[in-house]
């Protein structure tokens, strides 16, 4: 038994044969777009049901689409990039309160065309995209904005 050869396994991975050219920016920007709409369609859902927004959702936006990019680009991340991720992300957490005032909206109509004959004349409710904004948005809205531009570049150095 003592004269056996010894066997040695190399088991690290041979990253010399991994693709590492990063996707074409048609795919990127086809990423940052199905990422920036998923995340605006879970805040909206979240939003109508819960019946509460989480603004902490718009910086979630902002990773999600700025980690799909890094993805895509494969540690390959330029500064165009990292505006891809931005302008998507902005396009995410606009969309997502865009679609919460819909289905709000969606619901005060059906509300007041149930109530029909009840409401006195001239009832109107003034309801506009503007009213779903508050002061503290901007701050989750930026915080969207810095995730989306530091996280691709974060992700190309390590």
């Amino acid at each position: 038994m003592e004269n056996q050869p010894r066997i040695e396994y190399d088991i690290t991975p041979d990253t010399t044969q991994q693709n590492t050219a990063p996707a074409s920016n048609v795919l990127i920007l086809g990423g940052a777009l199905v990422a920036a709409v998923v995340g605006a369609v879970v805040w909206a859902l979240i939003a109508y049901y819960g019946e509460y927004e989480l603004q902490i959702l718009a910086s979630a936006i902002g990773a999600l689409v700025g980690f799909i990019v890094a993805f895509l680009a494969k540690k390959n991340v330029t500064a165009a990039h990292q505006i891809i991720a931005v302008v998507f992300a902005l396009v995410g957490v606009l969309g997502g309160k865009y679609l919460t005032y819909y289905l709000v909206k969606k619901d005060i109509d059906e509300q007041l065309s149930l109530l029909g004959a009840d409401l006195p004349a001239g009832f109107e409710i003034d309801f506009h995209f503007k009213d779903m904004f508050q002061l503290y948005d901007v701050l989750w809205i930026a915080l969207a904005v810095i995730a989306a531009w530091t996280i691709p570049k974060r992700y190309s150095q390590s």
